[in-house]
């Protein structure tokens, strides 16, 4: 590996600045909080009063979840198991629409969530059953 990032004369700036390529080389378990997954969100901009409360709901949902279901949305979203090292903030593309279906597209970051949630605990049940990946196997999924 050395040798070939050498080649790409990429190794002499990973030795004169480690810290900052050592999350591209060291999974580092504590990335994944609440906050990182809010500043991937590009949101929609003003809109309808019920694209507005789906977008409240999302926001609410990720800064009151745990770490595990951060995990699981995380994947669910962007493919990303443990990596985050790839993810820039405001490369998630949320879209609210009058779609029947929750969607993410892995390949676009795209988000796609239906405006019809009426409440809170309603988008939190569809969305978990989303990204549930302990009583499925992992596969594209919508609900």
């Amino acid at each position: 590996m050395r040798k070939g990032l050498s080649i790409l004369g990429l190794l002499a700036e990973v030795e004169k600045l480690p810290e900052k390529f050592q999350p591209l080389f060291v999974h580092e378990d504590d990335d994944v909080t609440a906050e990182f997954i809010l500043s991937l969100f590009r949101l929609p901009g003003a809109s309808t009063p019920s694209v507005k409360n789906v977008v409240q709901m999302l926001l609410s949902y990720v800064k009151n979840a745990k770490k595990e279901v951060l995990c699981q949305f995380l994947c669910f979203v962007t493919g990303c198991k443990s990596n985050t090292a790839a993810l820039i903030p405001g490369c998630v593309d949320v879209i609210v629409e009058d779609v029947p279906d929750i969607f993410a597209s892995t390949c676009l970051l795209e988000l796609k969530l239906p405006s019809s949630f009426s409440n809170l605990e309603q988008f939190e049940v569809c969305m978990n059953a989303v990204i549930d990946t302990k009583t499925k196997p992992s596969t594209f999924t919508t609900v």
